[in-house]
């Protein structure tokens, strides 16, 4: 495959790759160009002459990361009736019998559409769209989708009652390695889960346990992993069928026989020293910039705070490292916000709840759409239009999604332009 445009910034391969691997030492730092090569191509079924890319599936969604995440994660969205693209991910659980939620039993964390040759893929999921409607307070009608889910051909039964699912897109990867940098002191600062200044937001953390020790979860939809390495992990076992130290686990359900006895490409599949060479990679992607002209102090901007939307898209995080200021314009806090019942998956993920969402980085928003990439928002890819998206908000930011409705369409329109401009 031709390699990809985007590269590692320079102010973040030295001191954010040191920050994300450790003080140097006798062994060589993880090399980005090596992590770009892996993130590029598609890894193939084992046994393979490629050792260092066999070992795909035997369950998978994609063969290769940039198979969801090119076009700096933009995806397209499907049309009614039609099966989702690969970038659109379904996460699975079952509720356990005493109680909590686990793996579903015959489908394990993962809905994988794909299979190597002899081995039956899980299934297909058809969206339908149902379509919304509402008016603006000037009397103006508004309309939204939303999505229906069908799923086919299911492969090892039905999943059941007791069952839960969420379809989760491939996000935006620039500047993930500059949230990774975000002391997590500056996060919790932003806590606020009693609501004490009563102004209705009560972001969270979601706490993620490893090796007994609490981390602070920053990244996934829902805060569920705590740095770049579990996350790519996690995308690696679960979508590509991957196996690392960090997840060496099978991709493969109990149920799954044929799965179960596929070839591997060894244990793990991933050796050390590429994850690392990958996560290089993923940490280098630089912040992006604004659009030209963009004012981040105009009409725009004061409306945005004016309507409460920088409550949790905080416009800017500040603190400082080795002495240092250090300054990023993210528009996220990292944490989690009750998001209403419109946009609940009702499935429960470390912490976090059925209806919380992790606040979405919004820089980097309208670059995307200027370049005539698809339009596609929020974590289900339900929103065709950023007006669509602000409509879906509810709980936390009900106030600021009514507060939005109430304004004249120039208002509005003043609104839109400032975040497409982000």
């Amino acid at each position: 495959m031709r390699p990809r445009s985007i590269r590692c910034a320079p102010l973040l391969t030295g001191t954010l790759i040191g920050l994300l691997t450790g003080p140097a030492g006798a062994e060589p730092p993880p090399d980005p160009r090596r992590g770009e090569a892996f993130f590029n191509t598609a890894f193939v079924a084992a046994p393979s002459p490629a050792t260092l890319r066999d070992g795909l599936g035997p369950l998978f969604n994609a063969a290769a990361c940039d198979q969801c995440h090119s076009r700096r994660g933009r995806r397209a969205r499907p049309g009614d009736g039609e099966p989702l693209p690969n970038a659109l991910v379904v996460q699975l659980s079952q509720r356990r019998p005493g109680g909590g939620w686990a793996p579903h039993t015959a489908y394990g964390t993962t809905f994988n559409p794909l299979a190597v040759a002899g081995v039956p893929a899980e299934g297909r999921v058809i969206v339908h769209w149902r379509t919304e409607q509402g008016r603006y307070a000037d009397g103006k009608n508004w309309r939204r989708q939303a999505p229906d889910y069908e799923f086919q051909a299911l492969s090892h039964g039905p999943l059941g009652p007791e069952a839960a699912f969420s379809v989760r897109g491939a996000a935006a990867l620039d500047g993930v390695g500059a949230l990774a940098r975000i002391p997590a002191a500056v996060v919790l600062a932003l806590a606020d889960a009693e609501d004490r200044d009563g102004d209705g937001i009560r972001g969270r953390p979601n706490w993620i346990v490893e090796d007994g020790e609490p981390r602070l979860g920053r990244f996934g939809w829902k805060a569920n992993h705590p740095d770049l390495e579990s996350q790519i992990a996690a995308a690696l076992i679960n979508e590509q069928g991957i196996s690392t130290s960090r997840r060496p686990e099978s991709g493969c359900a109990p149920p799954q026989k044929r799965c179960q006895a596929a070839p591997n490409g060894g244990e793990p599949e991933m050796a050390d020293d590429d994850l690392a060479a990958l996560v290089a990679f993923v940490a280098g992607l630089a912040p992006p910039a604004p659009v030209a002209g963009h004012d981040p102090i105009g009409h725009g901007a004061a409306l945005f705070r004016a309507l409460g939307c920088a409550a949790c898209h905080q416009p800017s995080i500040e603190w400082r490292e080795q002495g240092q200021p250090v300054r990023l314009a993210p528009y996220t806090d990292l944490l989690l916000h009750d998001l209403g019942e419109g946009l609940a998956d009702h499935r429960p993920d470390q912490h976090a709840g059925g209806r919380e969402w992790r606040t979405t980085p919004l820089w980097g928003l309208g670059r995307a759409r200027r370049a005539g990439l698809p339009a596609c928002y929020l974590h289900d890819c339900r929103a065709r239009t950023l007006e669509e998206a602000i409509l879906w908000h509810g709980g936390e930011a009900a106030a600021s999604r009514d507060a939005f409705t109430a304004l004249p369409a120039p208002r509005r329109r003043t609104l839109l332009d400032f975040l497409e401009g982000l």
